[in-house]
């Protein structure tokens, strides 16, 4: 309604019921296949998760369901649903962004804190699949890398979280060298946020995760408790600018 793009909302899932939001109806899971008038190319994912826990792509094709190219019957699809789960249409990334690592959605996590008087963005950073997993999660494995919030540009080496490797300064995958790599659209992805969080200002700070199409920047989601060890791995003076923002409040 604010003119924001965001990705298309199809149904609400849980391992018995299929909702569709399109029409407000709510019917058994194996209606799922039987609107010959859905072709959908999706991403499912918990509406309570976290770092991308559980999440898996999902095609629906003339009656028939594709999750990684495979085809999965609804028993299938109902063995997978262990919460409830919100289907969204797939993001076409920007092309740029797909050279990085295709497997995933690669997405820009910016920062934003509303003071008294304004929007300011506090930190800005690229999140990263890896090994051809569907989420680009620092948790999952992924790697993040600090962005220059002047240029939009990547900066320093990447960092894996603990337990799924180091420092690196080229994708593990792809070979791609950070630094220097400049990201489309990121001045008009921190424009976005900044302008949806002056509709929030209750809410102090805001973790966006924004996916860069061709067409531009698509919000994603906004984290009230957005993953603080990203910056503060990425941002040297962390501690000092967080505690500022706070009493700029």
């Amino acid at each position: 309604s604010l003119g924001i793009a965001t990705p298309r909302s199809l149904a609400l899932l849980d391992s018995e019921r299929v909702t569709w939001l399109d029409t407000n109806v709510t019917l058994p899971l194996r209606a799922i296949v039987e609107r010959t008038d859905v072709t959908f190319d999706g991403f499912c994912k918990k509406i309570g998760g976290i770092q991308g826990d559980g999440a898996f792509p999902l095609r629906i094709e003339g009656g028939s369901l594709v999750v990684r190219d495979r085809r999965i019957s609804v028993s299938d699809l109902r063995d997978r649903l262990d919460d409830r789960y919100l289907l969204q249409e797939r993001i076409h990334q920007h092309e740029i962004m797909s050279s990085l690592h295709p497997g995933s959605v690669n997405t820009v996590r910016l920062i934003t804190f509303a003071t008294r008087s304004t929007v300011e963005l506090f930190a800005a950073a690229m999140r990263i699949g890896t090994h051809g997993k569907s989420v680009d999660n620092w948790a999952a494995g992924g790697v993040i890398v600090s962005i220059d919030p002047e240029c939009g540009e990547l900066r320093g080496e990447g960092f894996h979280k603990p337990g799924y490797g180091g420092r690196t300064p080229r994708h593990p995958d792809s070979d791609i060298a950070f630094e220097g790599f400049k990201i489309p659209y990121f001045a008009e992805a921190v424009e976005l946020v900044s302008r949806l969080h002056g509709y929030l200002r209750d809410i102090h700070s805001i973790g966006w995760d924004v996916a860069i199409t061709p067409e531009g920047p698509t919000i994603i989601e906004g984290n009230d408790d957005w993953e603080g060890g990203i910056p503060m791995v990425l941002e040297r003076d962390f501690r000092k600018r967080f505690l500022e923002m706070c009493r700029a409040r």
